[in-house]
């Protein structure tokens, strides 16, 4: 990829908004009109080489990382669209195989991969032998499959969404993994997990804060997000009676955050 073509698509995959036609030509022409048609023939083979889409809503264009290849997540796992021979670039890789979907959890928000940031983070505090993970608002599923991808012997997948759980039972079936991973609307009944990830919004991550006490073993992890930076201290503080916190991670004003229980 050309030098030109990478700082256009960096620049895209590394704002902190959302991005505009206008704000590319802003940022990459500035007064100069004569470049305009090279941009233009750049975004096109972007968009036609499956790297970027184009997004139309309230009548703007945002150009947005395309999902439709395999794109990297985090330092070892890949999500990939079905029909493609991702060669690993490293040994610790994993592919989650995912259909195209209106399920949060493509990857393509920051918070997604805050979690697995703080999920392959979390290896260095334990070794999950014979573990098992919860999902709670799993979305497309992609967690609980990566986390058994990458060792984990059973996952529980859960979300009040009936289009979420759908495609997160598809996407199980489509990772061959339907022995290690379910997904449900309910809780799961009389069983606690290693880890459980909670990508949700913070009053309802406070309101299951004793859910989350509840469902983990004793010296569990759990890993949170869909908060902000300015929401961070007073979510992690309302944490701090029962989880103590290990790390947290930031991406695009996003965050997320390592605890293990008390």
């Amino acid at each position: 990829m050309t030098g030109f073509k990478s700082d256009l698509l960096g620049f895209i995959e590394n704002s902190h908004n959302r991005v505009t036609l206008s704000d590319i030509f802003h940022k990459f022409s500035g007064s100069d009109k004569s470049l305009t048609r090279s941009i233009k023939k750049v975004l096109r083979e972007l968009v036609d080489q499956g790297y970027i889409e184009y997004v139309n809503e309230a009548g703007l264009t945002f150009a947005e990382i395309s999902y439709s290849r395999p794109v990297r997540l985090s330092d070892s796992v890949v999500v990939s669209p079905p029909g493609f021979d991702f060669k690993k670039e490293n040994k610790d890789d994993v592919v989650v195989k995912m259909e195209n979907s209106t399920s949060f959890g493509r990857g393509n928000h920051p918070t997604t991969r805050l979690c697995l940031d703080a999920f392959e983070k979390s290896f260095e505090y334990t070794n999950y032998f014979n573990s098992s993970v919860l999902d709670i608002g799993c979305g497309t599923g992609i967690l609980a499959i990566a986390s058994v991808l990458k060792g984990f012997v059973s996952a529980y997948a859960v979300d009040i969404d009936p289009v979420a759980v759908f495609d997160t039972r598809a996407n199980i079936y489509l990772n061959n993994l339907e022995k290690k991973v379910s997904a449900d609307f309910d809780w799961p009944s009389d069983m606690t997990f290693d880890l459980l990830f909670a990508n949700l919004r913070p009053p309802t991550l406070k309101e299951f804060k004793t859910y989350f006490i509840k469902y983990l073993n004793k010296k569990g992890f759990l890993i949170i997000s869909g908060f902000k930076d300015d929401e961070k201290n007073e979510l992690l503080d309302n944490f701090s009676g029962y989880f103590e916190v290990m790390e947290s991670f930031h991406d695009k004003d996003w965050c997320s955050a390592l605890l293990a229980l008390k």
